[in-house]
């Protein structure tokens, strides 16, 4: 298994969520120093912790649909299905996620320049 970037890592979960509605569960998880969380899941596999405090995060709604086109893009030539696929690499799946990485660099740098 190659070293996966986060926007893999985040598109990864969210496929396993489209795939597999019937398995999506919230559980108690705890760190290794015993702190407590609740984790959302999928079967056994822990994709996200779930917010419990107010945070300051404001969407990004241009930058996401950006995301969004890539990860459908990815999501129709990816044929992995259950949690334990998604531990293995799509090459194809990686260099779209990452095109899309880049496009949302593009347009960071762009609005940056126009400021």
């Amino acid at each position: 298994m190659s070293d996966k970037s986060h926007a893999q890592k985040a598109y990864e979960k969210a496929e396993m969520v489209r795939r597999n509605p019937d398995k999506i569960n919230v559980m108690i998880a705890s760190n290794s120093i015993g702190q407590y969380s609740l984790a959302l899941m999928v079967d056994t596999a822990p994709i996200g912790l779930i917010l419990h405090e107010p945070n300051d995060l404001i969407p990004e709604f241009a930058k996401s649909e950006i995301l969004k086109k890539a990860f459908a893009e990815a999501g129709s030539v990816d044929t992995r299905t259950t949690p334990d696929d998604f531990d293995n690499d799509n090459t194809l799946v990686s260099e779209i996620i990452d095109n899309g990485i880049s496009n949302i660099e593009m347009l960071i740098k762009d609005s940056e320049e126009n400021i």
